[in-house]
């Protein structure tokens, strides 16, 4: 298996590596954006927005970086519960005074 990854920074440069090892891919990885950058669909950005990696071939963005796209569905779960949380809150205020004001 060939990993084959790009790194790009905001002032231009850029750096293409191959890999035998996902272990010297994540490390490479690591040393350029950080052990927990921000993950996108196809790039991973480091926390400053400085620089990002671009998976070219041989591995998935969540492969490289599995253990912040664990941390990143974890904390899109707990947004999409607060949101429930809150439409369900809503829904009983809305009956509750319906309950109060609506009946005649």
């Amino acid at each position: 298996m060939e990993i084959k990854l790009r790194y790009e920074s905001v002032d231009g440069v850029r750096k293409t590596r191959t890999f035998k090892t996902v272990k010297g891919a994540k490390r490479f990885a690591d040393t350029w954006v950080g052990t927990h950058p921000d993950l996108g669909g196809s790039y991973a950005v480091s926390q400053d927005g400085i620089g990002k990696i671009v998976v070219l071939s041989g591995i998935t963005l969540r492969q490289l970086f599995w253990a912040q796209a664990a941390i990143q569905e974890r904390e899109e779960t707990a947004e999409e519960k607060a949101e429930r949380e809150w439409h369900e809150w809503e829904s009983q205020a809305e009956w509750e005074a319906f309950g109060r004001y609506g009946r005649g």
